[in-house]
């Protein structure tokens, strides 16, 4: 905590002395342009959560301070920003970039923010910039995603089309590989397909239930974790090579948008082979569950490492996006098809439809998205929804009183899950309380109480 109120010192006085005219803008505008141009915003966050081990990378202190200077055709945008979290405190530089305005084209570079696609919440279109999910819901688009590095051109050939090409750096320090693949993988097919090799024999259905399945989940999956990122080398950030190339083409006409979207990206999950031997035997277990013999292959083996194989990859995906309104309706859609995917020890294809509509009904806004996943080599089908429901402020003595409610559903393999998160925002001039509590009914473990605190400058 001392770390951070070294940086937070320091922080206030690099708005104090290096910026300190900007307070008094309204004095000096005569005399100078510039600060009719430049505008100044800091965001300061602090949350608690009731149940902290759980959300041990969870941002609990924020501080933003975003600096933009405006001209008739170009845009500079900076940001600071000051974390800290429960394993480490810091300081970076959270966007940076240049955008170039002309009558029929833009151009960008830098760290920056874009979206794509027509979905909010399960979008498999909008791939640019991951969601800090502690922060998915806020109103600033550079708290809500993390800025990457990346380079755009758009260009206008009248007033209905656009042309985009995007060029991203990749970005090794936000890809998550390992516990990507082994949340999906490993931690979710492995001990699934551990069981049903166990259900002809009471016995072992116990062992496996009571030791096997918690020291896997507990011990085996973490020690999976760093193993796979010892081996997965990190990937330099200017290597030309491993840089994603997007093409946008959309159409605009009447209130109605429909765009395509080809991704050609080197991968956000490894392809990660496990020690073949291992599988065999563990597939032979399913003809005869007493049989352990048939790890001899395995045990006999030179290599006991279960993992024989991290490595990256390109893939290439194809998107398709609308929206629209249909009388008091908004509607939105996404379609994306993706040519390879990691599963256990092959590559798959991936086919996604996601479709979105939202309506006022009185003083109750609500948003419902739903959204269908096929992994063809599992011959596994995903799917997903959201319920997004806010209502209109009640003022109370100089106070807006919000509520709003997340409905999360999601069910794969027969499991169902249900979360909801519903939240209190009371707001007053600048600055906000959020009282939040999450609910999950499989997971249990995550249930906790949030308060969000919110200063904006």
């Amino acid at each position: 905590m001392a770390v951070f109120f070294k940086y937070f010192t320091i922080w206030i006085l690099l708005v104090l002395v290096l910026f300190p005219s900007c307070t008094y803008a309204d004095e000096f505008s005569e005399e100078s342009s510039f600060l009719d141009e430049l505008i100044i915003q800091e965001s300061f966050l602090f949350r608690y959560l009731s149940e902290k081990n759980e959300y041990d990378n969870s941002t609990y202190i924020m501080a933003l301070l975003e600096v933009k200077y405006s001209e008739e055709n170009y845009e500079i945008d900076v940001g600071a920003m000051l974390y800290k979290d429960s394993n480490e405190t810091g300081a970076e530089l959270n966007q940076v970039s240049l955008h170039y305005f002309a009558d029929d084209f833009e151009f960008s570079i830098g760290k920056y923010v874009q979206t794509l696609g027509a979905l909010d919440y399960l979008s498999s279109t909008n791939l640019l910039n991951p969601t800090r999910s502690e922060f998915f819901d806020d109103e600033n688009i550079n708290i809500r995603r993390v800025p990457l590095l990346m380079a755009g051109l758009r260009y206008y050939p009248n007033e209905e089309w656009k042309l985009e090409t995007i060029v991203q750096a990749f970005d090794a320090d936000h890809q998550d590989l390992s516990s990507a693949y082994l949340n999906f993988a490993l931690d979710t097919l492995m001990p699934s397909y551990l069981e049903s090799l166990t259900t002809s024999n009471s016995s072992l259905d116990q062992i496996n239930n009571e030791i096997f399945l918690p020291v896997y989940k507990n011990s085996i999956s973490s020690a999976l974790n760093s193993h796979i990122k010892d081996q997965y080398e990190s990937e330099s950030i200017l290597a030309a090579d491993k840089a994603g190339l997007f093409v946008v083409a959309e159409y605009s006409a009447d209130a109605v948008s429909i765009g395509g979207v080809w991704i050609n990206r080197y991968t956000e999950i490894p392809y990660i082979e496990v020690n073949q031997d291992l599988l065999d035997g563990l597939e032979a277990l399913q003809s005869d569950p007493t049989d352990f013999g048939v790890f001899e292959d395995y045990i006999n083996s030179n290599d006991l490492d279960p993992i024989s194989k991290v490595q990256g990859y390109r893939y290439n995906q194809y998107n398709l996006y609308a929206e629209g309104t249909i009388f008091s309706f908004g509607i939105r859609a996404e379609a994306s098809y993706r040519d390879k995917i990691p599963a256990i020890n092959e590559y798959s294809t991936l086919h996604s439809f996601g479709l979105g509509i939202d309506h006022k009904l009185g003083s109750m806004y609500n948003s419902i998205e739903v959204q269908y996943l096929d992994v063809d080599a599992l011959s596994q089908e995903i799917y997903a929804s959201v319920w997004a429901s806010k209502f209109d402020a009640i003022h109370y003595k100089g106070t807006d009183i919000y509520f709003d409610h997340y409905l999360l559903y999601g069910s794969y393999e027969g499991i169902t899950e249900i979360t909801s998160f519903p939240s209190v925002p009371l707001s007053y001039n600048n600055y906000d309380i959020i009282f939040q509590y999450l609910n999950s009914k499989e997971q249990s473990q995550m249930n906790t109480f949030s308060m969000l605190l919110k200063a904006f400058f």
